[in-house]
């Protein structure tokens, strides 16, 4: 059985880019966009190809290795914050 893909509606694209440019920490706004849309993190690392120009495939890699779930086993909310830093001043201007 496949499971469908959670997608952004493109009506909050616009949202959680200006919460983006706010929130400098990526390990809290991945988590709040994994709430809103009951998304797994595969689906909240697509998700933010839509907010940010530069999201890279080595920023959905870090984001697959990241340890979401708090179970102590991947890359930190800490380490995440920072492999993806660069992500703060390259938000998508685009709609």
């Amino acid at each position: 059985m496949t499971t469908k893909p959670v997608e952004m509606p493109a009506v909050d694209i616009p949202i959680w880019r200006a919460e983006a440019m706010r929130q400098p920490s990526k390990s809290k706004l991945m988590r709040a966009i994994s709430e809103k849309y009951s998304a797994p993190k595969n689906d909240v690392g697509a998700m933010l190809y839509a907010i940010f120009d530069d999201f890279t495939m080595d920023d959905l890699i870090y984001i697959w290795k990241w340890d979401m779930e708090r179970a102590g086993v991947g890359i930190s909310d800490e380490r995440i914050d920072i492999l993806l830093v660069h992500l703060q001043s390259c938000v998508a201007n685009n709609s």
